[in-house]
């Protein structure tokens, strides 16, 4: 009976709570297809990776002929009518145009590497320049309309590169008060009585690294 009670009561705080808080929701993705660079943001991409494909497919017509000079010299040392000077010649060339081959094959690994980089920087830094927009308007018209939430429907397909919560009230924001919380946790000491507060730390020879730090 008690359960039950504080069941209720529970759910009568927690409808309380959402009636006094104005929330809505938003396609976020459907708002950035929408943005008057997306599509030309689309194009210079493809621009750039047609560019890259074009140098790719350089490195790899210059590799296929070195691999055709490199049968051609195998089948020529395979003759019978050649000397043993002359073999030895062809396959100390064929061995030279082998080592060659395995430096451009290397070389074309390096490049699509670097290549694969550059063109997902580019992405990304197109793709923020427009949410960061996107999002701009969003926060007028929230503030507009008083919302203290907008939840994003796209960001509950998967793949999707938005957040679910698109926009939130600071007032909602309780992080200072999760700050005060955590800062009031007793600090750890270990079996041997090692102190793990900053004025008990001691150097090490590695830099330790927290989240939200960079060493």
């Amino acid at each position: 009976m008690k359960f039950t009670v504080f069941a209720i009561t529970f759910l009568m705080l927690v409808c309380s709570a959402f009636a006094e808080t104005k929330i809505v929701v938003a396609d976020m993705e459907k708002a950035i297809l929408a943005h008057p660079n997306t599509q030309m943001n689309k194009e210079t991409l493809v621009k750039k990776q047609k560019s890259f494909e074009a140098e790719r497919d350089i490195r790899r017509d210059k590799i296929n002929v070195m691999v055709k000079d490199l049968g051609d010299l195998l089948k020529e040392a395979n003759n019978d009518v050649l000397s043993d000077a002359m073999r030895n010649k062809k396959l100390e060339e064929a061995q030279e145009v082998e080592q060659k081959i395995r430096v451009e094959e290397q070389d074309l690994r390096n490049l699509l590497g670097e290549l694969q980089r550059q063109l997902q920087e580019l992405e990304l830094e197109l793709f923020v320049g427009v949410m960061n927009e996107v999002s701009a308007e969003l926060t007028k018209i929230s503030i507009r309309e008083k919302y203290d939430i907008v939840l994003d429907k796209s960001g509950f397909r998967a793949g999707a590169p938005v957040t679910i919560v698109a926009y939130a009230s600071s007032a909602l924001d309780i992080a200072d008060e999760l700050v005060a919380a955590v800062k009031g946790i007793k600090k750890e000491v270990n079996e041997t009585g090692a102190d793990f507060s900053e004025e008990g730390a001691v150097e090490t020879e590695f830099p330790l690294t927290l989240p939200g730090t960079v060493n």
